[in-house]
């Protein structure tokens, strides 16, 4: 076995799309900076058709041009063998297993029935407590917590909720910032290129659209405040994975059409630097959440935040003080929203946006987790 570590990174990458697959390759080029001998491998299948809620988890642009191995299977234990084999002869010192659903447990479970013994398994968290619930989840987890050696969670409050479920040591980590994203552009410049409003004040939320992300909630607030403010526009943009139908009658049963643009599409990283640039405000009105990939976004472009008063959501917002958080209610929503708007106090959030941006940065997390692998 080779004296200096060598780590192979298992989960999503592309060709596959989305913020876990961005971060995963982010993580790979931070450990390759500090010169560890580094492997990244992603999944061949991950979701059976049937079960993915969008339109497809690949990356057009990506399949014909992406250079990671694609062994792993979520439910094909032939190919948690032939991993598992291939991952033994590369004298690996430690496996980082991304987990952000129970789904994927089995297939780490599987998988670490068939690596060598003395190979670390570290289980990197996204969600220990999935957002929407489903038979089997605590079974599943259960399976995951035996089959990992240690784990690093990306916030907090999930490292908190790991070490109730478990004796085994847990890092408690944070969701870096990418350095790699698209380059910030003006404001002016952002709303042209979308066709908003150039004098209006937007409010926006980017990312997948699900249930438990609240959106309902966002669109009575955002009436509300209307009725107190009439220059404010809703900017909403992401795939839909609930029922995109629902979302538009709420738009018209409350009058509020010539104030809302929706863009139901997955975004590109280009698109998204578009629609958080021409935001004034990033909302997140979660009704349940541990952390969230949208808000490194947020603070990269350095736009304040207003999310859900929900613990790990709003907890690195209120100790940055990069925005703030209302209770799940109308009128707390609405009148947080207005006081947000207000220009001293979106001057006084890019202030502080700019002062903490440096201390969630990727390189700091690999080298976390590369303490975590020598232990």
């Amino acid at each position: 076995m080779s004296s200096s570590p060598k780590i192979i990174l298992l989960g999503p990458a592309s060709p596959y799309r989305g913020g876990i697959a961005d971060t995963q390759e982010a993580l790979h080029k931070a450990l390759k900076k500090l010169e560890v001998e580094i492997e990244l491998i992603t999944f061949k299948t991950l979701y059976p058709q049937l079960l993915f809620p969008g339109k497809s988890p690949l990356r057009k642009d990506a399949i014909e041009k992406q250079s990671y191995l694609r062994l792993l299977h979520t439910y094909n234990p032939l190919f948690w063998w032939k991993c598992a084999q291939w991952i033994n002869t590369q004298e690996a010192t430690a496996v980082v297993v991304r987990y952000w659903t129970p789904f994927v447990a089995l297939s780490w479970w599987g998988l670490r029935k068939f690596l060598k013994p003395n190979i670390k398994m570290i289980g990197m968290v996204d969600n220990w407590t999935p957002h929407e619930s489903k038979p089997f989840d605590r079974t599943l987890r259960r399976l995951f917590e035996k089959s990992c050696s240690c784990f690093i969670s990306l916030s907090e409050n999930v490292g908190k909720q790991i070490a109730k479920d478990t004796t085994k040591k847990v890092a408690q980590g944070f969701h870096p910032i990418a350095n790699d994203l698209p380059a910030p552009i003006p404001q002016n410049e952002a709303r042209k290129r979308l066709g908003l409003p150039e004098t209006k004040k937007i409010i926006a939320f980017v990312g997948l659209i699900r249930k438990y992300k609240g959106i309902p909630l966002l669109l009575d607030s955002f009436a509300a405040a209307l009725k107190k403010d009439a220059n404010l526009f809703l900017s909403i943009s992401g795939e839909f994975y609930t029922d995109q139908k629902a979302t538009f009658e709420k738009i018209t049963s409350l009058g509020i059409e010539e104030q809302v643009h929706v863009h139901p599409k997955f975004l590109s990283a280009e698109k998204m630097k578009d629609y958080i640039c021409a935001a004034d405000i990033i909302a997140q009105p979660y009704i349940k959440a541990t952390q969230s990939g949208i808000t490194p976004l947020a603070y990269f472009y350095e736009k304040p935040l207003l999310v859900s008063a929900v613990e790990g959501l709003q907890d690195p917002i209120l100790k940055d003080g990069t925005g703030k958080a209302a209770i799940r209610t109308t009128s707390a929503w609405t009148s947080t929203m207005l006081e947000m708007l207000k220009e001293k106090d979106t001057t006084f959030y890019t202030s502080a946006l700019q002062k903490v941006k440096n201390k969630y940065q990727w390189e700091q997390f690999a080298k976390l987790l590369l303490e975590l692998s020598s232990d």
